[in-house]
């Protein structure tokens, strides 16, 4: 699994290189849609990495157009760092090619082929969310099935 998401992630990364992009911020909530204006500290936090490297980051795509930051107007002092037209442009455009790579790598698996992948990734996903102490999505939290990751639940 390890490898697989090294392998997308570089495929991801090869992308927004493509696309003139060191990172594109839009996709936080994994719902497909920009999570909207994000003060850099969040940002940080939501991306599980240290702000200076954020700051770096966002200097560099302001340069190249994608993000702007603008006021906070509930404190004049602070920053929200908001994508442009040419990041959301940008986004879809990578979001896209994830999209079409996984559709191109997945075209020829069989049903229940996929029907075991998705559940698997679910239990990943509902693993990981318990590991880390976040609330679980929506969609998995309120179902508890078994072998949905415990000590003695190995794939």
């Amino acid at each position: 699994v390890t490898g697989a998401a090294s392998g997308m992630g570089r495929a991801t990364a090869r992308t927004c290189a493509e696309h003139g992009a060191a990172v594109v911020v839009a996709d936080l909530n994994g719902d497909g849609a920009a999570a909207g204006p994000m003060r850099a500290g969040e940002l940080a936090d939501a991306l599980g990495v240290e702000a200076p490297h954020v700051s770096r980051q966002v200097h560099k795509l302001q340069m190249a157009g994608y993000v702007e930051r603008v006021a906070d107007p509930g404190d004049l002092r602070a920053r929200f760092v908001e994508l442009t037209s040419a990041g959301e442009a940008a986004s879809a455009r990578v979001a896209g090619e994830a999209r079409r790579g996984i559709e191109e790598v997945l075209a020829n698996w069989q049903p229940d082929d996929l029907r075991q992948l998705a559940t698997l990734l679910r239990r990943m996903l509902d693993d990981f969310v318990a590991h880390s102490g976040a609330d679980a999505p929506a969609d998995s939290a309120s179902t508890a099935r078994p072998g949905a990751g415990g000590k003695d639940d190995n794939p």
